[in-house]
């Protein structure tokens, strides 16, 4: 059901969150974050080697946090064209076993 509702589904290592500042006067909990992905693993959609996921700041406003250097299997949706993922999506650390959620092995991005 979690891999159906999105519109891709990988796996790949955190290489960079850009575009909130610290909490204070000019961020909140809300505040749109990008998160670029080196991905190694495609089990569902068309994803780049090199994949922007947006989200908001914190997971008190359902946003995906991460760290960069680390490895994530995402589900994200898709927003105006844009992958978008946040915490309540099913997003986890680390790698999954795909037949757990429907999927077919993966596969590295084509491009």
């Amino acid at each position: 059901d979690l891999a159906d509702r999105s519109a891709a589904v990988f796996t790949g290592t955190v290489q960079r969150v850009s575009g909130a500042l610290p909490f204070g006067i000019s961020c909140s909990s809300a505040s749109p974050v990008t998160i670029e992905f080196a991905v190694d693993t495609v089990y569902k959609g068309e994803v780049a080697r090199s994949t922007i996921v947006r989200s908001v700041a914190s997971g008190a406003s359902c946003g995906f946090e991460v760290r960069v250097g680390k490895r994530y299997t995402v589900f994200p949706w898709s927003i105006d064209g844009k992958l978008d993922a946040g915490l309540c999506r099913g997003n986890l650390e680390g790698d999954i076993v795909p037949a757990d959620y429907g999927l077919p092995a993966g596969h590295p991005p084509k491009n």
